[in-house]
């Protein structure tokens, strides 16, 4: 496939532009022409072909001439030089570089669901609600002497609080059946303290721990019923 371009050319050392020609390389020969007559005829294998950062120095027949083009890069891809200029490569890589499409939108990354800390904290506030009930009965069992009722449940309100404080940590962690233990130690403070609401006398600091079990309990079971928490399952 012939190649041609135009541009100028003069034996090297010359100053000035140099004659302007056409130049044409075919069948693995490189022809200049210039107003109808041609200026040279070479077998390119028969050339030293030097590329420059302006062109071209051809040594032929024993002169150097300095060829200028429109076209470097195609020229020096057909005359097999593009390795020899810096310059060069990048323009012919640049030829070959396929046409510039606009960048597609980012696709927007599916933002992490924030692991929500409402719940286990609200749950963990439910625990040392219950915690608190258990203390005042507790409290109350000190300052009017013993009583039955307040030495049974007592206790039992302080640990299922503690260890509702310890299920609001797995709640956060996201332990896999975190809900379910959580569940179940509420289910046992409901049995308590509906034991409690039959068999404590309602009146006092009775009033106060009891009322401060229930609201701990509906936290807690406010916060499960949220769905707070990991799935029940790994």
């Amino acid at each position: 496939m012939a190649v041609e371009t135009a541009g100028f050319v003069k034996l090297s050392g010359d100053t000035g532009p140099g004659v302007a020609v056409g130049v044409i390389v075919d069948e693995g020969r490189i022809r200049l022409v210039s107003d109808g007559e041609q200026l040279a005829d070479w077998v390119i294998d028969d050339l030293g072909i030097r590329a420059l950062q302006d062109g071209f120095i051809i040594r032929a027949s024993g002169e150097e001439y300095h060829l200028r083009t429109k076209d470097d890069a195609l020229l020096a891809e057909e005359l097999g030089v593009v390795a020899a200029s810096p310059r060069l490569a990048k323009m012919v890589a640049a030829r070959h570089r396929p046409e510039e499409r606009p960048d597609p939108e980012p696709q927007e990354a599916d933002e992490p669901v924030e692991r929500s800390r409402v719940g286990p904290l609200a749950f963990a506030l439910g625990g040392v609600l219950v915690i608190s009930g258990g203390f005042f009965l507790r409290l109350d069992n000190a300052t009017e002497g013993d009583q039955a009722a307040d030495l049974i449940y007592q206790w039992p309100l302080m640990v299922g609080g503690a260890v509702m404080v310890a299920a609001s940590l797995t709640l956060l962690l996201r332990v896999p059946y975190s809900r379910l233990v959580a569940g179940a130690v509420l289910a046992v403070m409901v049995v308590v303290l509906g034991f409690a609401l039959g068999d404590v006398e309602v009146d006092g600091l009775h009033l106060v721990a009891l009322g401060l079990t229930a609201g701990g309990v509906v936290i807690g079971v406010s916060v499960l019923a949220w769905g707070e928490g990991p799935a029940n399952s790994t």
